[in-house]
């Protein structure tokens, strides 16, 4: 009966497991692509792009749906909407089942979105969803200063975004915030807006 149990928990992981990299499979495709092939040329969502139009692509993409969960734009970054209520069950039920998958990441994220709730004194918030993220692709031959400007543009972008949150929820800019982390309240903003406002990159191998 104890071997049935365990057997019965096992299947239950990998399958758990599965349905997770499943899903992720599926959706990868959803996240901002950017490849870069051996003449230094992008392609950006299937689309040839120069590295200076970039930073608007990113923009409208992790921009669209930041605000409204109503008529969302399903070719832009995808949000969710957290009420306090909402992380705590989450909370308790990852902290109760032995069997979830990533436990610490995902208790780490629920336990960020309320902090930050606390600290705004609001009771839900809109974040960008877990697996969404730039994905780059590159040619063994790409320049090494073309994949810097390809960095410094996403950077620019996520800058763009944070310094326009910074400006609506503490009339600052996103510079001032981020030269003035001596104070601990400064920090504390700081940590909002990456919360907020998270950059994701992910790289695949080079390939020739």
């Amino acid at each position: 009966m104890k071997l049935i149990k365990q057997l019965t928990g096992l299947l239950i992981l990998f399958s758990t497991i599965f349905c997770f990299c499943s899903f992720c499979t599926d959706n990868y495709q959803h996240n901002f692509s950017i490849a870069i092939n051996s003449n230094n040329q992008l392609r950006v969502e299937s689309e040839s792009c120069k590295v200076e139009d970039l930073s608007e692509l990113l923009y409208y993409y992790f921009t669209a749906n930041m605000h409204s969960e109503y008529k969302e734009d399903y070719s832009a970054a995808r949000y969710i909407t957290y009420s306090k209520n909402q992380c705590l069950e989450n909370i308790k039920r990852i902290e109760k089942d032995t069997l979830n998958f990533n436990p610490k990441q995902r208790l780490l994220r629920h336990k960020r979105n309320l902090c930050v709730m606390n600290f705004l004194k609001v009771t839900s918030i809109r974040t960008l969803h877990p697996i969404e993220l730039v994905h780059i692709k590159m040619k063994a031959k790409t320049s090494y200063k073309t994949y810097i400007s390809v960095l410094s543009e996403i950077k620019k972008n996520t800058n763009r975004i944070r310094h326009q949150v910074a400006k609506k929820l503490f009339n600052l800019s996103y510079r001032k915030i981020t030269v003035n982390q001596k104070s601990k309240l400064m920090r504390q903003y700081l940590f909002i807006l990456k919360v907020l406002v998270p950059e994701r990159i992910a790289e695949s191998p080079v390939k020739n």
